[in-house]
């Protein structure tokens, strides 16, 4: 049985949506276990799955021999669902609580703050509860579901996906697939035509989220998200891994 591990979030109902309900896998041939995003990179790292869509960040440099699929999760400019956000302005704050379920974005905010703002704010590690203390010159990095409900409470809001772009004019590759082991082509490639056919059918996707989808998700999905790996977004993502060579040679990975 091939164990699959995928993000928790609204972002990534479209792939479950494919998995479960295209009918191009048989459900006896695979588990499904979603989890956030930065326990989706021990799995990779502790080889607890076979396929995974992996956070960006997990990786020092571009792992192409283990990317499987043409799809990931990427935002062209705004996102709306990696956030700083905080009640001052970024140049005055003093410390950012980074989201516990994160690890490409929090990579992705050293970044911005070292080349992009050229500020130098305590960066401070949060657990469970962590927005209630998201107040005067403390701000926080928010990502997932969490971020999209609630960005409208704070005064400054600031998205790290389009400010990434402001900075390289290039897309953020947030997600994508990836395989631990050798995996047969033939599942390979219904896989890849499961992921198609859930992209496919976001809107349908939503159902598995609530009985009540707030109306925001539809334009979220079809406006903000991207889901193809496509040559642009290769480009963002290798300038990603060139700037963390560069400027976070020590990072965790």
């Amino acid at each position: 049985m091939i164990k699959i591990v995928a993000v928790s979030y609204v972002n990534t109902l479209p792939f479950i949506y494919g998995i479960t309900q295209s009918g191009m896998l048989n459900s006896k041939e695979y588990e499904l276990i979603r989890l956030y995003p930065s326990l989706c990179t021990n799995a990779y790292y502790e080889k607890n799955a076979d396929i995974i869509l992996i956070p960006s960040g997990s990786f020092a440099q571009y792992p192409q021999n283990d990317i499987i699929t043409s799809f990931c999760i990427a935002g062209y400019k705004h996102v709306q669902s990696v956030l700083l956000v905080a009640q001052k302005p970024i140049d005055q704050l003093k410390a950012i609580w980074l989201d516990y379920q994160s690890t490409t974005s929090v990579k992705l905010l050293q970044l911005l703050l070292l080349n992009h703002w050229k500020i130098s704010p305590t960066l401070l590690s949060a657990s469970e509860g962590f927005e209630q203390n998201i107040y005067h010159d403390t701000g926080g990095l928010i990502i997932g579901d969490r971020a999209l409900e609630l960005s409208s409470y704070f005064e400054y809001v600031y998205d790290l996906s389009y400010e990434w772009w402001k900075y390289t004019q290039l897309p953020f590759v947030f997600a994508y697939w990836v395989k631990t082991k050798d995996i047969d082509m033939e599942f390979l490639n219904r896989f890849e035509q499961a992921l198609k056919w859930g992209v496919e059918h976001k809107h349908q996707s939503l159902a598995l989220h609530s009985t009540f989808i707030p109306p925001y998700y539809y334009t979220y999905l079809d406006s903000y998200i991207q889901f193809e790996l496509n040559n642009i977004n290769k480009l963002g993502l290798i300038k990603f891994y060139e700037l963390i060579q560069q400027h976070l040679p020590n990072s965790n990975f």
